[in-house]
């Protein structure tokens, strides 16, 4: 719709005329030249919010929040008692942008190769699937990160041939007696197709080539998580059902059917999370269609329940803009404190035709209290 307005010559005929409407009011202030070019373009961009904002009513400003913000300031006192610490994340990608998703992060508490946080990510800069491919980065505070020297991103080959589009997507980091690398890859087709990889390593440093788990493409297998428990692989997913599975296996060879998985306490649609052993009990954070965020428990791996939203206010311009999206987040448990990393963009305006909007996503680390 966009495009075919952009594109309307009644329209580049429209703006012509106001331009030359605007010069000539603009001419009248006097013959200070710089004056009336500032003036001009200040009008334009005024001219440009109140088009984008009223005639197109595309998510530009979220006036009703700004217009609430005493209210809402009041409830974040309220509801972010427990938050001790938020900071926006500078993690370098390969394709320079810094604009990343889907992170998987494990913590050491005595260090793994000279590190105590290693996360898995994957660049997101605009939402282009082609940049998906897992990358590598680590850090001693988890809040300052690196990509070691000796690690070169991505871990897996760019894929240069795009017809029909295949990316690399939805890393899962787990350790066992070796760091784990899980991973999807998606070809674009007439059908979607989707397999499962991992790839592992003894030091971070050197990683195995692909390995082929699951080829069966019965399911989209979204957002997947890898538990190890008692010797048996759990593989929790999200399908396009907007539902949470389970399959299990003990050789990775020979799959169990799907279970539907039950978060008791929530009856809206899921879409994208982790699940991680935690002191032998199941945790569950994820997300809904409308970018909430949640918490669930279990015992079994089967049965989730005390699921409970998790609010986030993660940055002040939260009250201007309308159209912030958050993504799969990943959290750690240390020392009685929640570390949550949640990417989250805002749709910008971009600077060509081409490309009228740009996501870029950030990832912000949140620290909370959760208690003994």
């Amino acid at each position: 719709m966009i495009k075919k307005i952009l594109k309307n010559k009644i329209v580049d005929g429209l703006v012509i005329l106001f331009d030359l409407i605007i010069i000539l009011l603009v001419c009248c202030f006097g013959p200070n030249f710089v004056l009336n070019i500032l003036m001009l373009i200040t009008i334009h961009i005024i001219l440009l919010i109140i088009f984008l904002t009223f005639i197109l009513k595309l998510p530009i400003i979220n006036y009703q929040k700004i217009h609430n913000k005493k209210i809402i300031n009041e409830k974040r006192r309220k509801l972010l008692d427990n938050e001790i610490y938020s900071k926006e994340l500078d993690i370098k990608t390969f394709d320079g942008t810094g604009s990343l998703t889907h992170p998987s992060v494990l913590y050491f508490e005595t260090g793994f190769n000279g590190y105590k946080f290693w996360m898995a990510f994957t660049p997101y800069d605009n939402d282009r699937v082609d940049l998906e491919n897992p990358c590598i980065a680590v850090s001693n505070d988890g809040i300052s990160w690196e990509v070691p020297t000796k690690i070169k991103n991505p871990l897996l080959k760019i894929i240069e041939k795009q017809e029909p589009l295949r990316y690399y997507n939805d890393p899962f980091l787990i350790y066992t007696d070796r760091l784990e690398l899980w991973y999807r890859y998606t070809i674009e087709d007439k059908e979607f197709k989707n397999y499962i990889y991992r790839i592992c390593s003894k030091d971070g440093i050197k990683w195995s080539e692909p390995e082929l788990i699951i080829d069966d493409n019965n399911s989209y297998y979204m957002s997947l998580s890898i538990v190890k428990k008692d010797n048996q692989y759990y593989m929790y997913y999200f399908d396009i059902d907007y539902c949470l599975h389970m399959r299990s296996s003990k050789d990775l060879i020979n799959w169990g059917k799907e279970i539907k998985i039950n978060v008791n306490d929530f009856d809206g649609q899921f879409w994208h999370g982790e699940v991680r052993l935690v002191e032998n009990n199941f945790e569950l954070l994820f997300m809904d269609r409308n970018y909430n965020l949640y918490f669930a428990f279990s015992k079994d791996g089967k049965n989730f329940k005390d699921t409970k939203n998790i609010k986030l206010y993660y940055a002040p311009k939260e009250y201007l803009y309308k159209n912030q999206h958050l993504y799969k987040s990943s959290f750690l448990h240390i020392n009685n404190k929640l570390y949550l990393y949640v990417p989250y963009t805002i749709v910008k305006l971009a600077y060509n035709r081409k490309n009228i909007f740009h996501k870029k996503w950030k990832l912000i680390l949140f620290i909370k209290h959760v208690g003994k």
